[in-house]
């Protein structure tokens, strides 16, 4: 659990390409104190874990996680760039199972149209930015170092927050998810999705995100013709990782929180959480 305590419903949040829940601690704390977060961290960190290649049996075994504290709807699930994509499936999912979502909340995530596999380099970048924020290691940089050079540069990046076997597996779950993002198209699914697009992606004409040049002015990216009908966009500051930085995550927060009472309202509340092993 990111946040543990609180009476309203728990809202799960899935890691972005960098594997690991860290980067919404920040905006945990600028939710209400009565709002519970919970975090799905990436599999492949833990003893003989394989990590996943496949995005819809990902989410199916996040589902099984968090039906362990949940059983039952309805659901408020989330997440940053890629996590967001992995929330999508997971509301698909739960509702083609008669479960009720609530409110899908992503946060400056696109549609995947991966037509190449993304190098090692630009992974490690992402992982960087995620994690720990902008570092100044440029990609160039990063392409002419050996596998053995880019751990250590990701090492001493994060002033030694993780081990290098620890980096070592975050690459081979980073690979994972280059080949989930070759081989996933998300099906179309009528679900409740609003979308937080940060103004710094939006002035620009266009961006590099995972070696894919995206449209920066595309405000709704395309999920409103997924699910069939218009979204709401919240424009929130900071860029696509600093966002759910401060003092952007306060802004963030303040806003999920309006849109978390107004579903509440309108949705019985759900089943209390469960006892059992947190993820």
């Amino acid at each position: 659990a990111i946040k543990r305590k609180g009476n309203k419903p728990p809202l799960f949040l899935v890691h972005p390409i960098g594997a690991l829940v860290l980067c919404y601690e920040p905006l945990a704390r600028a939710l209400p104190d009565d709002q519970p977060v919970y975090g799905l961290q990436a599999r492949g960190f833990e003893g003989k874990e394989h990590a996943f290649t496949n995005l819809p049996e990902m989410a199916a075994f996040y589902i099984e996680a968090i039906k362990t504290l949940q059983p039952q709807g309805p659901y408020y699930l989330g997440g940053q760039s890629l996590g967001g994509v992995i929330a999508y499936e997971m509301a698909r999912q739960l509702k083609a199972q008669g479960d009720e979502i609530a409110l899908l909340a992503m946060m400056d995530s696109y549609i995947p149209n991966q037509r190449k596999q993304i190098d090692d380099a630009v992974m490690i970048k992402a992982f960087i930015e995620s994690n720990i924020g902008e570092t100044g290691i440029a990609l160039k940089a990063l392409r002419a170092m050996t596998a053995e050079q880019r751990i250590d540069a990701l090492f001493n990046a994060a002033d030694g927050a993780f081990s290098r076997d620890f980096i070592a597996q975050a690459i081979e779950i980073l690979r994972g998810f280059n080949q989930m993002l070759l081989d996933y198209r998300p099906k179309a699914s009528n679900l409740p999705l609003i979308l937080f697009r940060p103004e710094e992606v939006l002035q620009q004409t266009s961006r590099k995100i995972l070696g894919v040049v995206r449209p920066g002015f595309a405000l709704k990216s395309g999920w409103d013709k997924l699910v069939g009908h218009d979204i709401t966009v919240h424009r929130v500051g900071g860029g696509h990782d600093s966002m759910l930085r401060p003092p952007h995550a306060e802004e963030l927060a303040q806003i999920l929180a309006q849109e978390i009472d107004q579903t509440t309202a309108q949705s019985p509340i759900a089943s209390p959480i469960a006892s059992g092993k947190n993820r």
